[in-house]
């Protein structure tokens, strides 16, 4: 990826979460899309659009965001928890149960308190 699209990407997710903000979820969708067209790496991207998918009642999209957030990201808390909660919402309680001791096993063993800050 060249620098252009990850600086375009970068303010698509800027645009995606002011539209988040304001409770206006299909457009973050549309914005958090825009950025992982521009750039697939970007944990953060999917993870953003799955909280967008996940106000708007679309919990598959949802939880399929948050396994590629988690696949390029396995060690973010916050996209466990996400996975968790959307699990819970389609009544998939075992698969819940998995996602919260993913995150007990990811917070005895970090230190990072970054891991709780906002994206």
């Amino acid at each position: 990826m060249i620098h252009a699209d990850a600086a375009a990407a970068q303010l698509c997710k800027t645009r995606g979460n002011e539209w988040y903000k304001v409770g206006r979820y299909k457009e973050a969708v549309e914005y958090y899309t825009k950025a992982i067209i521009l750039d697939s790496a970007d944990a953060t991207y999917y993870g953003n659009r799955a909280a967008a998918y996940f106000m708007q009642g679309q919990y598959h999209k949802c939880l399929a965001d948050c396994q590629a957030s988690i696949k390029l990201e396995p060690s973010n808390i916050k996209f466990f928890l996400r996975k968790a909660r959307c699990h819970m919402k389609v009544s998939q309680f075992a698969e819940a149960e998995q996602d919260l001791e993913a995150v007990k096993k990811l917070t005895q063993s970090s230190d990072d308190p970054s891991q709780w800050a906002p994206e």
